[in-house]
């Protein structure tokens, strides 16, 4: 496993227990494109197939592909983001 720190997108539901002392307790922006994603890749499964019938195909496998959607979700944001930027400097 790689070291490599993965930027979560912070808290997806932040609170403020108290004026400047936020908890982030729950699931980080990341695990909830995630989770998003993987609902939204079974839920195609076509008619009267499921999907732990596939062979070789496994639930990790499918958890795989939705953090990679998740991923994808930042990088896309990052370019939308320098974009907009780049938009409003006239670039």
């Amino acid at each position: 496993m790689s070291n490599k720190t993965i930027n979560d997108g912070g808290p997806a539901f932040p609170w403020e227990q108290s004026p400047g002392n936020q908890n982030n307790l729950g699931l980080s922006k990341r695990e909830w494109f995630a989770g998003m994603a993987l609902q939204g890749i079974l839920s195609g499964a076509p008619d009267g197939i499921r999907y732990q019938d596939i062979p070789g195909v496994t639930y990790l496998a499918w958890a795989e592909c939705a953090f990679r959607c998740a991923d994808a979700m930042f990088v896309e944001q990052n370019i939308e983001a320098a974009r907009h930027l780049d938009a409003a400097d006239g670039k």
